[in-house]
This record gives structure tokens, sequence and C-alpha cells, in this order.
């Protein structure tokens, strides 16, 4: 009866940490967040679909980290600069894009994926959502007017 019992609230906490009620994020989550990324500040979480995304600032930097509903780091993205991009992809957007004004730049790592940058640029008519590759290649990631 006891186990039946465990077995209950343990389903109980990890369906609720999904359900449409965004203040409950299952134990699972919040430990292996915790054990993740001690000394992180003003955490803020939110579900969407099949998984739990919190932003927070970690060593300085606005980050988010996504969680699965069993508490696994499926991705992470922290806002850097255009400096901390590969140079040859830094060197390209700021000699093609010279007229835009260059703006967010966020650094996103999904597990045993490499890294991928996204910078977003800027002019008076357009927004250019540009991706970035861990060896420097730059493509056109999303435009839109504005």
């Amino acid at each position: 009866m006891k186990r039946y019992l465990i077995a209950a609230v343990l389903s109980l906490v990890i369906v609720s940490a999904f359900a449409n009620d965004n203040s409950k994020i299952g134990i699972f989550v919040v430990n292996n967040f915790k054990s993740d990324f001690p000394g992180a500040a003003g955490v803020q979480w939110t579900i969407k679909n099949e998984f739990a995304k919190a932003d927070f600032t970690f060593d300085g930097k606005k980050t988010q980290a996504f969680y699965t509903a069993g508490g696994e780091l499926f991705a992470t993205g922290q806002n850097v600069t255009l400096k901390d991009i590969p140079a040859k992809a830094a060197n390209k957007i700021q000699k093609d894009y010279a007229d835009y004004v260059v703006g967010e730049v966020v650094a996103y790592e999904q597990v045993e994926q490499p890294i991928k940058y996204y910078v977003s640029v800027e002019d008076a008519q357009k927004k250019i959502i540009l991706e970035v590759s861990e060896l420097g290649s730059v493509s056109v990631f999303k435009k839109s007017d504005k």
C-alpha cells in the first residue's frame, strides 16, 4: 500500500509539473536546475508545450534553460556579444550588414549538438535573424518587415 501511495504522489508531481499552472514545476526539473546552475539569480519559470523553460541570470548573463518533464536539460541559450561569436562570422556580419544595427546575440546549445549563435540585425525597413555555426558560417534564419 505504501508503494502505491509513493507512486501516486510521484505521478502527481510529474503531471502537475506540466499542467496549465505555470507556478508548478516538477521537483526533478527544479533539483536538476539547481545542480546545473548553482547561484542562478532571478529565475522565472514558464511551461511551453512539452518542456519547462527557465529565464535567469547566470555568471552575469541573461540565460535560458530548457528541461523535459522528466527533468533532463536539453538546451540552453545565453545572451552574448558579437565578440563572442567566431571572428570569421563577426567580420562577415559587420561587412555584409554594415547599414544595420546589431541587436541581440544569443548562443544556443542543444545537448550533444554543436553550438549555434543567433544574431539579430535591423534597419528602418526590416529585421533579420542570422544563424552562425560554430565554424563561422553565416546564413539567414528569419527575415521580417517592420
